[in-house]
């Protein structure tokens, strides 16, 4: 899957979960999909779907680049609470 500049992340979305669920669908593009849908959520401000994408790249392929996405993902957070808890 492609993820092209001029879409919306929505039209990521649909055409990422059509892939996904797709009894098809072979696991790198699948991985893809999963990859692409987690980073159209987070776009959109949904983390923890975003995140959960990313677990499911990563359980299909433990070396996705869903790691380092996941990862930046929990970095992000835990920047944004610690200014929550020590204001």
């Amino acid at each position: 899957m492609k993820q092209e500049d001029n879409r919306s992340p929505e039209e990521v979305i649909a055409e990422a979960t059509r892939l996904i669920h797709a009894p098809d669908t072979a696991q790198e593009p699948r991985e893809q999909a999963l990859i692409a849908r987690g980073m159209a959520y987070w776009k959109c401000g949904e983390r923890a779907k975003a995140i959960n994408d990313y677990n499911a790249a990563i359980r299909l392929n433990p070396a996705s680049g869903a790691l380092e996405l996941r990862q930046q993902a929990y970095s992000i957070l835990d920047f944004y609470h610690r200014d929550l808890y020590n204001p």
